[in-house]
């Protein structure tokens, strides 16, 4: 059975400004940007001056249309999940063991470099008590 309903962004805003709305629309008789059945939420992908990315839902009303048969595409999924109103959408596992690899990873390189750089710290320091020693020895033999 081939599900008719999608629940899917609908592209709003302008040039370099994009908010969508999440709609829900005929898979096969309406366009991505054009008529849809009902409006359920929307979108900001773009940071506000706090640093948040705004997202309102009708939590009420994407569980109906999830019970009803609506299927959500993948860029919908992966936002319904984070919300936690599906499950998480696989990729985003993916995505996140990633970047906590690459976060570690660079964690690892900090922690190094930072011992490498005490190293030649102490390294200095003894090389300037050591010189001082030198020199206090040469000036009592020369006496």
């Amino acid at each position: 059975m081939v599900t008719r309903l999608r629940m899917r962004f609908q592209v709003k805003g302008c040039r370099n400004r994009h908010w969508f709305n999440l709609v829900i629309a005929n898979n096969r008789k309406f366009r991505r940007d054009g008529k849809h059945i009902e409006q359920i939420g929307a979108y900001d992908p773009y940071p506000n001056k706090f640093g948040h990315k705004l997202v309102c839902f009708d939590n009420d009303r994407i569980r109906y249309w999830l019970g009803v048969g609506a299927t959500p595409t993948p860029p919908v999924a992966h936002l319904l999940g984070l919300a936690g109103i599906l499950p998480v959408y696989p990729p985003t596992l993916k995505i996140a063991a990633k970047r906590r690899k690459i976060i570690e990873e660079n964690k690892r390189m900090e922690e190094l470099e930072r011992i490498k750089k005490l190293e030649e710290e102490e390294k200095d320091k003894l090389n300037q008590t050591s010189g001082d020693k030198d020199t206090n020895e040469v000036i009592s033999n020369d006496q």
